[in-house]
């Protein structure tokens, strides 16, 4: 009965303690290896996602060296989707601002075919929506033809949203009686009848 075959059986509280110390292990050698990466975002609220193993701590996130991608995003701005280097220094800090995204101008009046210039450029027509407008201070124009061009500084928010404004066009016309001989001729102004 001696030459009966041993078994050999592996206790399951080492075989645990075996998984939690090469885990320790490779965490211990991950922390090492890892570079801490500080994110300044504009805007501060906005979302950030890095691609590949990464521990986030705060602010901080902890990166291997090389290429990592990182996107980002929030509300009223277009979203962000870069590439970093992460190099040999203990501590980056990485500076991503997202671009805002354009706002738009609701026009209203009582007149139809009012011609709209932002920053002298033509854009559209009233009363509407005017679209696509870059976030910042214009220069926004109203023009119909017999009325008094009216101009006025807008600042456009930007982050997709609507503002409001409503316009009123002074006439630039008055009563002129003409009488031809023979009656009945036509009459142009400008080049219009």
């Amino acid at each position: 009965a001696s030459g009966a075959p041993r078994s050999f059986r592996i206790s399951p509280v080492w075989l645990g303690l075996s998984v939690l110390l090469l885990l320790a292990g490779l965490m211990f050698t991950y922390l090492i290896a890892a570079r801490a990466v500080i994110f300044v975002l504009d805007p501060r609220e906005a979302t950030i996602e890095v691609s590949g193993l990464s521990f986030n701590i705060g602010d901080n996130f902890l990166l291997l060296r090389g290429s990592h991608r990182i996107t980002a995003e929030a509300d009223g701005y277009h979203p962000l989707d870069t590439t970093i280097e992460v190099g040999s220094e203990r501590t980056q800090e990485v500076e991503l601002a997202l671009e805002p995204l354009p706002g738009r101008l609701q026009v209203d009046s009582s007149l139809d075919g009012i011609e709209v210039l932002i920053d002298g450029e033509p854009a559209g027509t009233a009363p509407g929506l005017v679209e696509d407008i870059p976030r910042g201070a214009h220069i926004v124009e109203f023009r119909k033809y017999r009325y008094f061009p009216l101009r006025q500084n807008i600042e456009i928010e930007g982050l997709g949203r609507t503002q409001t404004v409503a316009v009123t066009l002074e006439p630039a016309w008055g009563q002129l009686a003409i009488r031809s001989v023979p009656e009945g001729a036509e009459v142009h102004v400008d080049g219009r009848p």
